[in-house]
């Protein structure tokens, strides 16, 4: 397993802890409990989005289909 695969196995994993958040905070029935968890959940998909996107920008990059300067830019 290479670099690139090992990441996003990494990111693979972080979403299914947030799906499992998820799954708990559909339990939850206090309405500001229930906030807190979605907030947390969301602030994490979020994080795994930009992680994603950043392996996505780097696959992109080692086959050529994006010059190297509009990396500087992402």
């Amino acid at each position: 397993m290479n670099d690139m695969q090992r990441r996003v196995a990494e990111i693979g994993h972080i979403l299914q802890e947030r799906a499992s958040d998820l799954a708990h905070a559909s339990r939850i029935t206090d309405p500001q409990e229930m906030a807190h968890a979605l907030a947390l959940a969301v602030v994490g998909i979020e994080d795994a989005k930009a992680m994603l996107m950043k392996e996505q920008r780097e696959a992109e990059r080692q086959i050529g289909d994006v010059a190297p300067w509009e990396m500087a830019d992402k």
